[in-house]
């Protein structure tokens, strides 16, 4: 007889959470914490179900959830083994792991001594090895290498580091490069319509940096609930969760925020996306930034605007921000990671006056400053119009990127339906009848080393979206070539055909 490794699992009998659900999040757990690596083989239904004292159908039931999201697969008689790649867990939903008395300390991964929960798995919040190559990943979010500047870049960097070297050893200004800061205010006012002046502006690492400074700000017993749209994106919704702060889900349409059904209670904060709603990509209309704005007013709450990929639009001029309409409330948040690079870890807050010294000092005591180098030679690409050009530059390939993916779809796959295309790096593909459930042809495709993203592996998805996940896939074109993209849309109708 075959022996296994025991699993050790905590389950709470009797509680809120089925005895399902507990086996499912903690396998998980151990799965994203590393703890169960990938083509390890799992027990059996009948040797884990007898290992924890459960019914069989518990424990079938929880290994039928976690094949549905990818995290493990069955091989026949062979037996259930952890899939081999994982779903893309810098994408995937953050599943906070049961809170667990003070004093007890389950074998859980971020468990630490004093907790009441553990860490999240989340991205900009969990540190994780660089992901495996994919052949080919529709990945959400990723600029194109190829299209980098390096040679200015290069060249910048050289040159400001020979003509002002004691910068390279000294610290940098708590709020920033101050000729960064003054070149923003230049770009955000021609860019978004934002008038601000450079004290407003902080320099940040990313925009989940300048999330968790916001935070940092309201203390726990001090914290009203926190407005976010549905679906969410998972970094905030994380953030938010590990810091057990209330959150009100409100839906969407193709205008963004349904502000009419905006919780009249008073909130600390709301957050949108309203430039390119996340990961939906529709846009908040006019109206309902005023409405919005008006509601926060009379809530109390401070509007976060996250404008992760606003420099990305191809067919309509952008509205205002909504920091150009109200200096007071909104705090705007934007990032270099979508139209540079993620690693130069280079982003921005335009803050309310109120609230400038507040996160300036928060940010000196999290890290002190971001580098100096990099924030120079933005500065110098922003000045000198080389930002500008290499705007103009990707713009026009990520749209020849955009008309090639949906056009190959479109022929493939006729009758299906697109959203979010008019700006940003992904598109929502909506899958036509005849085509297989999204979740099974995304697991069929990620077998074939081609990853697609449900909207569950892309978002925090509330109540009332079960239909729509059903049907959906988000596809990002931005780091692939023309040839991948066609090369992929055929191996995608090659594998549905299948199905």
């Amino acid at each position: 007889m075959r022996a296994f490794q025991q699993i050790p699992l905590l389950l709470e009998r009797g509680g809120k959470r089925s005895l399902q659900q507990q086996v499912a999040d903690q396998l998980r757990g151990k799965v994203l914490g590393g703890v169960l690596r990938p083509g390890q083989q799992l027990p059996s239904i009948r040797e884990l179900a007898q290992s924890l004292g459960v019914a069989r159908n518990t424990v079938l039931l929880a290994y039928e959830r976690l094949c549905s999201e990818g995290y493990i697969v069955t091989r026949g008689t062979r037996g259930t083994f952890v899939a081999d790649p994982l779903p893309d867990r810098s994408l995937s939903v953050c599943r906070l792991l049961p809170r667990t008395p003070v004093g007890q300390r389950p074998d859980l991964p971020g468990f630490l001594p004093g907790m009441r929960q553990p860490l999240p798995v989340s991205p900009g919040v969990t540190p994780e090895e660089i992901r495996a190559a994919v052949e080919l990943d529709f990945s959400l979010g990723r600029p194109s290498a190829e299209l980098f500047p390096r040679d200015a870049w290069f060249k910048s960097s050289i040159q400001l580091a020979r003509s002002q070297p004691r910068y390279l050893t000294d610290y940098a200004p708590s709020a920033g490069d101050p000729d960064l800061r003054a070149a923003l205010v230049a770009h955000l006012g021609r860019a978004r319509g934002i008038s601000c002046s450079v004290e407003d502006v902080l320099i940040v690492s990313g925009i989940q940096e300048a999330l968790s400074l916001v935070v940092s700000l309201f203390p726990h017993h001090h914290r009203r609930p926190v407005v976010i749209e549905n679906p969410a994106y998972a970094g905030a919704c994380n953030l938010f969760a590990y810091h057990r702060w209330e959150m009100l889900p409100v839906p969407v349409d193709e205008q963004g925020l349904c502000v009419g059904e905006l919780p009249e209670r008073p909130c600390s904060l709301v957050y949108v996306t309203p430039s390119r709603h996340y990961p939906l990509g529709m846009t908040l209309s006019l109206e309902r930034r005023r409405a919005l704005l008006e509601w926060a007013g009379r809530q109390g709450a401070y509007v976060l605007e996250d404008d992760y990929d606003g420099d990305f639009r191809y067919q309509r001029v952008p509205l205002p921000a909504l920091k150009a309409f109200d200096s007071e409330r909104v705090i705007h948040l934007g990032t270099f990671s979508k139209s540079l690079g993620a690693s130069l870890r280079l982003g921005y807050m335009v803050c309310p006056p109120s609230l400038r010294e507040p996160l300036v000092r928060a940010k000196a005591l999290l890290n002190h400053a971001c580098p100096w180098l990099p924030q120079a030679v933005l500065a110098d690409f922003l000045t000198g119009g080389v930002y500008a050009e290499h705007l103009r530059r990707v713009r026009g390939e990520y749209r020849r990127r955009r008309d090639c993916l949906m056009a190959a779809l479109e022929r493939l796959f006729p009758g299906s339906r697109f959203s979010g295309v008019d700006c940003g790096m992904h598109l929502c593909w909506r899958l036509p009848p005849q085509a297989p459930p999204a979740r099974e042809l995304a697991r069929a495709c990620r077998e074939a080393d081609i990853w697609l993203y449900t909207l569950d592996q892309a978002a925090v998805v509330g109540p009332g979206l079960e239909a729509l996940s059903e049907r959906m896939l988000l596809l990002g074109y931005a780091a692939l070539s023309l040839d991948s993209i066609a090369d992929g849309a055929r191996r995608i109708g090659q594998i549905a055909a299948r199905l």
